[in-house]
C-alpha cells in the first residue's frame, strides 16, 4: 500500500484601493473625529468594503460611520471612520482567505 501525504496550502490575500478623483480637492477635517481624511461618497464607500450601498448608509444612520452633508444635500463619508468600521461590516463576497488541500501521492 502506498503512502498518502495530504499538504495544506493557506494563500491569503490583500486588496488595496487607490482613489483617483479629477476634481483635485484636498483631503478634508472630519468634524466628528477630527482627522484630516478624504470624504468619500456612500457609493464609493460601498466599492472600497465591497458592501451593498444600503449597509453604508445604515452605518450612517446608526452612526456609527462618520459622515458630512453638503449645501446640495449629498452625503459624504469619513474614510478614517470607514477604516474603522470596515471589519464590522457584512461582506459580499467570501473572506480572503481560502484553504485549497491538495492530494499528494508519495
Amino acid at each position: 500500500m502506498k503512502a498518502r501525504r495530504i499538504t495544506e496550502i493557506t494563500v491569503q490575500t490583500e486588496e488595496s484601493f487607490i482613489l483617483h478623483r479629477s476634481s483635485g480637492s484636498p483631503p478634508a477635517s472630519c468634524a466628528q473625529c477630527g482627522a484630516v481624511a478624504p470624504l468619500v461618497t456612500p457609493e464609493e464607500a460601498a466599492v472600497l468594503l465591497d458592501v451593498a450601498v444600503r449597509t453604508i448608509y445604515r452605518e450612517v444612520e446608526a452612526g456609527q460611520l462618520h459622515f458630512e452633508e453638503t449645501p446640495a444635500g449629498s452625503v459624504l463619508v469619513c474614510l478614517n471612520s470607514l477604516r474603522k468600521t470596515a471589519s464590522l461590516l457584512p461582506r459580499h463576497t467570501s473572506p480572503q482567505t481560502k484553504k485549497t488541500t491538495k492530494e499528494i501521492q508519495s
